[in-house]
């Protein structure tokens, strides 16, 4: 295998951009930057790395490797900057865990920035079982054992079948738990005991009484230790309501289940875009925007919030108002993606609607050179020519 030579790949670079071979280009600018920061060069290597953003912006892998430059000049807030956007690049073309691959085949050695990458995915995606057990496996490096065993647990709400989920929580507990906890793992493994009485036990301390293991299933639970979505469900239960009399009781209900789920959610965004859904589809649209005023534009949620928001405005029949919500959400798209083609798509609608049929053509344009079949669109298409005439 020949040895890299860094003058060879730059001029070769070089020569890439000069031709308008982007692509070609981006790549060498990106090896190089590989190669300087692996010799601690950071500066260097987050010039050339700048260069291969500029040439490639949509490449998410890139964002990855500026993070590490800046990460190690120390520079922290604003190598998180990058990681959001390689993790929302990530999302939006489903490449996560090439993403990750990556990082652990390249970076294995920079912890804070792995424990920032799965910090981030966590905060804008918890559908995978892969950042609980990726940032679980971190804080265990760092002697937090309490914190890693949550992760662990919560992960395995969402993949219940993970494997290397169940062996890192039965690792921490035979190293760390005691012996009732041990217990309730395994009745939990066994499937004798469900994953909320388990969460709710396994934050407890050992009982001093010495009722035993018999008590288990005969534990009141407090709603305060509720999951998310278990108190959704309470609210929705509790809107299936007749009488036009029960209504009348309906707002101190829907206070109650707030004041509940603030101490669930806290801080976490993530969270509070599921239950402004959550309202949205019970058409309490109040509440779904008091939840989305948490979200604020410079985080990554800000985007899907935004285009929460003009849906529901679109119900409450503000046009105006949900025409700028679709244009917020619009500018944090990627282009091309699901999420900016839908975005598009809405604001089509509200644009003939608002009766602005040159800025509805031209977004179908737009749209059109992405997916030319994308839902009825070519109905739109017919319609616009159609309020022209």
């Amino acid at each position: 295998m020949s040895h890299f030579r860094p003058k060879e790949v730059l001029h070769r670079a070089q020569q890439s951009e000069k031709e308008g071979q982007k692509k070609e280009a981006a790549r060498d600018y990106a090896l190089l930057s590989v190669y300087l920061r692996k010799k601690n060069k950071f500066s260097d290597a987050r010039k050339m790395i700048s260069k291969a953003i500029a040439l490639t912006p949509d490449s998410g892998r890139l964002y990855l490797e500026e993070a590490a430059c800046l990460f190690g000049l120390k520079e922290e807030s604003r190598a998180g900057d990058s990681l959001q956007k390689c993790i929302q690049l990530g999302l939006e073309k489903k490449q996560l865990q090439v993403y990750l691959d990556h990082l652990n085949k390249h970076m294995g050695n920079c912890a804070s920035l792995r424990r920032r990458f799965f910090e981030l995915w966590l905060s804008i995606d918890r559908t995978s079982g892969v950042p609980f057990l990726g940032l679980g496996e971190e804080l265990i490096q760092e002697n937090n054992w309490g914190e890693a065993k949550q992760l662990f647990i919560k992960g395995l709400r969402v993949e219940p079948e993970n494997k290397l989920l169940w062996e890192s929580l039965e690792a921490i507990l035979q190293k760390h738990g005691n012996e009732l906890e041990q217990d309730y793992f395994k009745r939990f493994k066994e499937k004798s005991l469900s994953y909320e009485d388990f969460v709710m036990l396994i934050g407890k301390p050992p009982e001093k009484t010495g009722h035993g293991k018999a008590e288990i299933r005969s534990v009141e639970k407090s709603s305060e230790l509720k999951e998310l979505s278990e108190l959704v469900t309470d609210l929705e239960r509790e809107l299936e309501l007749d009488s036009d009399e029960d209504y009348e009781n309906l707002e101190p209900v829907i206070q109650e289940f707030l004041r509940k789920s603030n101490q669930v959610i806290g801080s976490d965004l993530q969270a509070r875009l599921d239950l402004a859904f959550a309202f949205f589809e019970m058409g309490r649209f109040r509440e779904a925007k008091l939840e989305l005023n948490y979200i604020e534009a410079e985080h990554l949620l800000f985007g899907q919030a935004q285009h929460l928001l003009g849906n529901i405005l679109m119900k409450e029949g503000s046009e105006v108002a949900a025409l700028g919500a679709f244009q917020s959400a619009l500018r944090t798209a990627l282009k091309g993606s699901s999420f900016w083609k839908e975005t598009v798509y809405q604001l089509i609608k509200i644009n003939m609607k608002l009766g602005d049929q040159n800025n509805a053509k031209k977004l179908l344009e737009q749209i059109e050179k992405v997916d030319p079949l994308y839902r009825d669109l070519k109905n739109l298409k017919q319609n616009v020519k159609q309020e022209k005439k």
